[in-house]
């Protein structure tokens, strides 16, 4: 029974809003109907324009930051041109370990990752010399890295992507011939 009355209701409620609708309808085609035909071609043929008029401080605090928002955009444009420019006059050295990247600008590196010789050449100069016995590539913690062995027993993990030592093991003393002797049992 109540299902009968909700439906009862619903449609009480559908009608009226459609007969809402209709007198709606037909008042706005009655009006259309008594306007002269030559002012409804005429409102028709104008496009609809809104202009929006601002109190003068409000249009002078636009303008104000219009034109600090095109100086600050101005300023970027040449800190950029500037800065491709001095990449582009950068002298590319071809042996040399690349420069510390930051984690963000660890993308760009990862595009020509390092190669082992200078893997080699970046612990060479962390130790501050030394003889490099074998550089291997592997993944610690996720992260790709070169672990470079030196003779004495030393290790240096450097970051392919960027370049970075990521962890440095020195050679103790007496740890030269125990590396060399688990080097010959691998």
């Amino acid at each position: 029974m109540s299902q009968q009355r909700s439906m009862l209701m619903i449609a009480a409620a559908l009608t009226a809003f459609i007969l809402v609708l209709l007198a709606g309808l037909a008042t706005r085609l009655s009006q259309t109907a008594t306007a002269s035909p030559a002012s409804v071609a005429d409102t028709l043929a104008t496009p609809a324009v809104s202009t929006v008029v601002l109190d003068p401080a409000t249009a002078t605090l636009v303008q104000e930051r219009e034109a600090a928002y095109q100086a600050a955009l101005a300023e970027a444009n040449s800190r950029l041109a500037q800065a491709s420019q001095q990449l582009a006059q950068a002298p590319i050295a071809s042996g040399a370990a690349p420069a510390a990247v930051s984690p963000r600008g660890a993308e760009q590196a990862a595009v020509s990752p390092l190669s082992a010789e200078q893997a080699a050449a970046v612990a060479v100069s962390y130790r501050g010399g030394g003889v490099v016995r074998a550089v291997e590539r592997e993944s610690e913690h996720g992260v790709q890295v070169y672990e470079v062995k030196f003779t004495d027993g030393g290790k240096v993990y450097v970051d392919v992507a960027s370049g970075q030592v990521v962890y440095a093991r020195l050679a103790e003393a007496g740890e030269e011939a125990r590396d060399a002797s688990r080097d010959h049992d691998d």
